[in-house]
């Protein structure tokens, strides 16, 4: 297919020749949204937009469009995820922003009342919406580029460019708000529960896993299907042998033979151990594939006072390998340099609910550390430096947890197993100690949650996610007690 070069093209509003193509665009918080045919997407990209490139399909139920330009005038990749119908913008960052500034104002052409001020068309600024109020200001960008990223660093909110974000439904759709805290993975005689089993991140993990699995159970019978051809080409090779002169047949005997042997070798020969060790870990992460945890940690704020909520936001990890911050990095940000601090400055004796995907770690994510984790990462610490340096005494600090990870009451047999559950249970004592009430989840906390995601998210409290909160709480149970007894002990 020609690859034709892109200038900028020049965006403007829809005219009437193109506004029935336009009709499928509309705008679903910060997510553009298509829901028109892909044939119409196609028209739409090249006649509207003015687009010349390339379409493909990486995967199932994804269609992604290229601009191809030797001068690189304009680059920018348009990916349409069909059960979802988003579409999502991504490429350099001026071009991908003047993209979405003409998107948004093709969306504001059907449609004059729709809001905007576009929080992803603006080049990663803060944009909050006071909350209890109809209007919206946009607030000074953080300093530097601690909340600018290219948006793809996480999983479960791709398509934003921001780690701080705060509107209406920032928990977004069943899968997303399923990966980010309500998911239940499967563990003892708990069941699991997924809101979202095609699209769930989570979900998905367990679904490649399996196929892993299958992949590898293909590859062995290859290799004996490999084995039947070669004996069925030795047979008709010694049938064509036997017809040939005796002295020939005995020169070439020899040869036939040796070959005959390692044939026979490789056939009865099993796999050596270390391709087996392999296909057991294969295995392994095959049967226990609905165990798996969530591990892209989301957090969402509440700040609030007398019971009236005055700041909300959601911030996520950030997994860049030259950043490797966390929820909790922004958070701190947020206070320092954001609008929180604000709020918090201007109400003292509030009080401030961090809910989490995990617990906050504590040297307790990986040994030797992982591609968006160091080994030294404490997030307990950067809670703790919070509230002993940068919070008022008045304000008090509530930590909510959905799940946890390396948390546990019980030793582990592993040398490095035993270190990092030690470590997660001393993080959670540090904090403990400072005051912050940590705890697991309830009813209330989905139902305030479950506000924030999308209209067509089920409101339901489901009774293995119930296991899991008592599950969750009883370990922190256990840590504080754990710390009243060593205090007892110390007075003593």
């Amino acid at each position: 297919m020609a690859e034709a070069q892109n200038e900028a093209p020049t965006l403007s509003p829809s005219t009437t020749n193109d506004s029935n193509l336009s009709d499928s665009l509309f705008k679903n918080g910060s997510d553009f949204k298509w829901d028109g045919t892909f044939e119409k997407l196609k028209s739409f990209v090249k006649t509207t937009l003015s687009l010349n490139g390339i379409w493909s399909s990486p995967k199932a139920n994804t269609e992604k469009f290229t601009t191809k330009s030797k001068m690189n005038h304009f680059s920018i990749t348009i990916t349409f995820h069909s059960t979802t119908k988003t579409l999502q913008i991504q490429g350099k960052k001026k071009d991908s922003e003047t993209l979405k500034k003409h998107l948004l104002k093709l969306v504001m052409a059907k449609n004059p009342r729709e809001p905007a001020n576009d929080e992803c068309s603006r080049e990663c600024s803060l944009v909050v919406q006071s909350v209890g109020t109809s209007s919206s200001s946009e607030i000074e960008s953080l300093d530097g580029d601690e909340n600018k990223c290219n948006g793809q660093c996480s999983e479960i909110y791709p398509i934003q460019n921001e780690h701080i974000k705060q509107r209406v439904g920032i928990l977004g759709s069943k899968d997303q708000f399923c990966a980010a805290f309500y998911h239940v993975h499967k563990w003892g005689t708990r069941k699991r529960f997924c809101l979202d089993k095609d699209n769930c991140i989570i979900a998905q993990k367990k679904k490649k896993r399996i196929k892993n699995f299958e992949d590898d159970v293909k590859k062995f019978g290859g290799k004996a299907k490999k084995c039947v051809k070669e004996s069925d080409q030795l047979v008709t090779e010694l049938k064509e042998l036997a017809k040939k002169p005796k002295r020939s047949y005995q020169e070439a005997n020899e040869e036939f033979v040796e070959r005959a042997i390692q044939f026979a070798q490789k056939a009865e020969k099993p796999p050596d151990e270390k391709t087996l060790e392999q296909f057991r870990k294969t295995a392994r992460k095959a049967v226990y594939a609905w165990c798996v945890q969530a591990k892209t940690v989301v957090a969402v704020v509440k700040f609030e006072k007398d019971k009236n909520i005055l700041y909300e936001a959601r911030y996520t990890n950030c997994g860049e390998e030259q950043k490797q911050k966390h929820a909790e990095d922004f958070f701190k940000e947020d206070i320092e340099k954001g609008e929180l601090g604000k709020k918090v400055e201007a109400n003292p004796n509030g009080t401030i609910t961090l809910y989490l995907t995990i617990q906050p770690c504590n040297k307790s994510t990986s040994i030797k550390g992982t591609a968006n984790t160091p080994a030294e990462k404490t997030c307990c610490k950067t809670l703790t430096t919070i509230v002993n340096k940068i919070l008022p005494p008045e304000i008090k600090l509530c930590v909510k947890a959905a799940n946890t990870c390396r948390l546990s009451l019980t030793k582990e047999k592993d040398p490095d197993d035993e270190t990092l559950r030690k470590n997660a249970v001393d993080g959670i004592k540090m904090l403990m100690q400072v005051g912050v009430d940590v705890s697991g989840m309830t009813k209330e906390d989905w139902d305030y949650l479950l506000a924030m995601t999308n209209p067509d998210v089920p409101r339901q409290y489901d009774a293995r996610r119930k296991d899991l909160d008592k599950s969750v709480q009883e370990t922190f149970t256990g840590v504080k007690d754990q710390l009243k007894k060593q205090s007892r002990t110390k007075k003593s």
